[in-house]
């Protein structure tokens, strides 16, 4: 497919890159700026950008010889800020060197402010310091004679910043920790943050303020910068028709306005949460939109279709043609609208302005997640785990940017942190010459090819590792970040090879980081990760080495053995738990030292216990290290249950069954659907552009990992003891069928056996929705809900089913338009036998 190629070329391309800038550059200016004069011209926030252009790069180099001055100075190279409109773009600046000083030229405020970020990403700082000599900097720039010249090509590129319990990071965050993320976001070519009222008065034992002084404080922090201010505005009053609640719920929004001095659009979601009908939604929605213009005017209101289904979905778009809908600015596709973009697009009344709002931030259980991600990854990690993502999300950024006006990205953290920066320089898009003319027929606009595009995500990652490393550790962190994002491509077992190439590339990474290094979170946080699936990969290969060999000891049980084997069986699952501990010992001690300097950087919070996470699910994969990711639990427990039998005779029997479970005999074929490995019948469409949250292809999930509140009062719980073919599955969402495709014998006659998860396994309301079952069109059983327990059902194959042809295809369809049908289809095993 389009999305794993790219991974394959990764390492070519990357071994290139360094010999290709350099080829590049080669007709480039070299300016020596190691001692610099900074000036302004004009007002506004110029002056401010100048101190903040300062300010960062004496960050980077204690010390360095940057100054503020009206005049340049002999020996120093003279940098100049100043606003050119004639560039006749918004946005756009222009880095050039002209009557000896380099000038950062920008249309308006924000091109002047850009052009000072992709200075900063552009310089090469050295900076050394000892015990036994003076600090040493280095500040070198290449730049082209023409200049670089460069403006955005999407006008929304925004990321949602909420002070809030749920995230993995942000409710520990003071106002000085969110200003400088967001100028550090807009390095590259973020206009909006998107900030979160508190609209439902929960709080953190991290805070470190009120949400409502944060609120106050980082719509501040964003008017001194010239961003953009939107706010996630959820419904959660209940009746809005009701005048009580209405009233109070203007009280509230008028409150929250008059608070922040900036504020520039407000998007109040449909669902996820809020549950209202369209025309309710609507109806609330305008007037916070009448508020916002007396507090704010000008200010934008945004609707999304999130959590409607079918007939709401048709009311809410209908809704926008009419006089209800004229104040909206536009709306916005995000999480769990119950189609494709390109379908919600295709829907609008033409000209509809649509705002993208991609989960950026999820890996599990979300509206991107990782495709075909293994099960020791999935439930080892979880679903808000650090994940740098960069060519997939620069693929997906590309393409879904040709049906909207821009993005505004959902995020709980800075785990995403790397994927946040690649949606923004993707929106941006490349920088502007004559030979840079997009095909205006590809699938991906703005780019004159694939290969253009993947280029383009090697320079923002060398310039990510640029600015927020060091020029010399660039490349290294650049070849870890990327192993990152491969370490995921396939099985966790030992046959993935990158885990170990990763991790070697961390361990030398280590040791070229200084001391100013250490508690740079954003090193931290992939060497984190490499550790982490260093772990899961070594657990994965000894734990289910030891299943396979503990299940082939006990096939081959003979009367009077059957003690004997069960003990031995067992000894081989219980010594692989602790060869784990050995051989991950030092990965272990690693892990939990970058966890609390992670903590302490950033107030990550990686455990519940340790760090007080919210709750499992919110990042804290440290107490998910040792979760269940085999049978064994189930095995060791039926172990027990046969030992407890009466006869030989009975537990060779039961022996014979455990080991014998998968067996569909001859002529038949088993499916493991939730295992990547063992599911060569389950039709995967190549749609991974198409369809990224899996709405009409299979996705791979898993029962859900078990979660520990804060405080923790008790153990980590443990999953449903079941084995791990029936903890992990292949489900589609909504009314997207899930087709099984196999050669057979025509004319025989076939029995299926499924096993359909259930609420048991799948979680409150998340079992597998009412389906009925075809087998090449004809039906195997008309519609019904599976119930729990979750187990295998099985059913006969009609005759007309393979009476001709060699081909069999079952289909599982789910009914549309039932309370369940988010869900969609559900399936854990699937047995086909043949009945002789």
């Amino acid at each position: 497919g389009f999305y794993f190629g790219f991974f394959d070329l990764m390492f070519r391309l990357l071994s290139v890159l360094f010999l290709a800038a350099a080829s590049h550059v080669a007709s480039a200016r070299t300016l020596d700026l190691t001692r610099a004069t900074v000036s302004s011209v004009g007002a506004g926030r110029l002056p401010v950008y100048a101190e903040i252009l300062v300010e960062q790069v004496q960050k980077r180099a204690i010390a360095a010889p940057w100054v503020i001055a009206d005049e340049p100075q002999p020996t120093y190279e003279c940098v100049i800020l100043d606003l050119t409109p004639a560039i006749g773009h918004a946005e756009a600046y222009h880095l050039i060197y002209r009557d000896g000083c380099l000038h950062i030229d920008g249309a308006d405020e924000l091109g002047v402010l850009f052009g000072v970020g992709r200075l900063l990403r552009l310089m090469n700082i050295s900076f050394e310091a000892s015990y036994s000599a003076p600090p040493r900097t280095s500040i070198v720039l290449e730049l082209p004679d023409a200049g670089i010249l460069s403006w955005p090509q999407y006008r929304i590129r925004g990321h949602q910043l909420g002070y809030r319990p749920i995230t993995n990071s942000y409710d520990g965050w003071t106002a000085q920790q969110f200003a400088q993320y967001m100028l550090e976001l807009s390095f590259f070519g973020t206009n909006t943050v998107e900030l979160i009222p508190d609209t439902d008065n929960f709080t953190s034992p991290h805070y470190v303020t009120t949400p409502d002084a944060m609120l106050v404080a980082v719509s501040a922090a964003a008017d001194r910068l010239g961003l953009y201010v939107s706010l996630w505005y959820p419904a959660e009053l209940g009746n809005y028709s009701d005048p009580t609640t209405m009233a109070i719920a203007r009280a509230g929004w008028t409150r929250v306005f008059q608070m922040m001095p900036r504020l520039t659009s407000v998007f109040v979601p449909g669902g996820d949460p809020g549950g209202h009908s369209p025309d309710m939604l609507f109806m609330l929605a305008k007037a916070q939109h009448d508020l916002l213009q007396q507090q704010h005017p000008g200010g934008e209101m945004w609707v999304s279709a999130q959590g409607f289904d079918a007939n709401d979905l048709e009311r809410f778009v209908a809704l926008l043609s009419t006089p209800q809908g004229a104040f909206l600015a536009g709306v916005v596709y995000g999480p769990w609208v119950r189609v494709t973009l390109d379908q919600f697009v295709n829907m609008l009344p033409p000209h509809t302005a649509v705002r993208n709002y991609p989960d950026i931030t999820h890996s599990l259980t979300c509206q991107l997640p990782v495709p075909r991600w293994d099960s020791p990854f999935a439930l080892s990690q979880g679903r808000e785990t650090i994940n740098p993502r960069p060519r997939y999300h620069a693929l997906l950024a590309s393409y879904q940017s040709r049906l909207t006006i821009g993005f505004g990205g959902y995020s709980e953290g800075c785990n995403d942190d790397v994927n946040k920066c690649v949606w923004s320089a993707v929106h941006w898009g490349p920088d502007q010459s004559a030979e840079d003319e997009s095909d205006q027929d590809s699938l991906l606009p703005v780019w004159k090819s694939e290969e253009h595009l993947n280029d383009f995500v090697d320079g923002v990652i060398q310039d990510y590792t640029r600015v927020f490393a060091s020029p010399r550790l660039a490349p290294l962190f650049s070849q870890v970040l990327f192993g990152l994002e491969l370490n995921w491509n396939g099985p966790a077992s030992s046959a993935n090879s990158t885990i170990p190439a990763t991790l070697a590339a961390t361990k030398e990474l280590e040791g070229h980081l200084g001391v100013r290094d250490l508690f740079n979170w954003r090193l931290m946080q992939p060497r984190y990760r490499a550790y982490h699936d260093a772990i899961v990969r070594i657990r994965a290969s000894l734990l289910l080495n030891a299943e396979a060999r503990a299940l082939a000891t006990l096939s081959s049980v003979q009367s009077g053995q059957s003690l004997a084997v069960l003990n031995e069986a067992q000894h081989i699952l219980q010594s692989a738990e602790a060869d784990v501990f050995v051989q991950t010992a030092d990965l272990r001690t690693s892990l939990r030292i970058l966890a609390q300097g992670l903590y302490q950087s950033i107030r990550m919070k990686l455990s519940v216990g340790v760090y007080g996470a919210d709750f499992t699910e919110r990042g804290a994969n440290l107490d998910t290290i040792n979760i269940t990711i085999t049978s064994a639990p189930f095995l060791l427990h039926q172990f027990s249950l046969i030992r407890a039998l009466s006869s030989e005779a009975a537990r060779v029997a039961a022996i014979r069954a455990l080991t014998s479970y998968q067996d569909a005999g001859a002529g038949g074929f088993y499916d493991d659907l939730g295992n990547i490995t063992h599911q060569p019948h389950l039709v995967q469409p190549d749609t991974l552009l198409e369809d990224p949250s899996f709405y009409s292809s299979p996705l791979s999930d898993t029962s859900p990992v078990s979660q520990q509140d804060y405080p923790p009062t008790t153990p980590l719980p443990a999953p449903p003891l079941a084995r791990m073919s029936v903890l992990t599955f292949a489900r589609t969402h909504y009314g997207g069928i899930m087709h099984l495709r196999y050669p057979v014998q025509p004319g025989k006659q076939y029995n299926v056996t499924l096993t359909y998860v259930a609420d048991d396994i799948a979680g409150g309301g998340r079992g597998c929705a009412p389906v009925s079952l075809l087998a090449n069109g004809v039906s195997v059983h008309t519609p019904f809900t599976p119930s729990t327990p979750t187990r295998p059902l099985t059913f006969a194959v009609p005759a007309a089913a393979t009476r001709t042809g060699s081909t069999l295809e079952l289909a599982c369809v789910p009914v549309p338009n039932t309370p369940q049908e988010k869900s969609g289809c559900a399936i854990a095993e699937v047995w086909l036998r043949l009945v002789e």
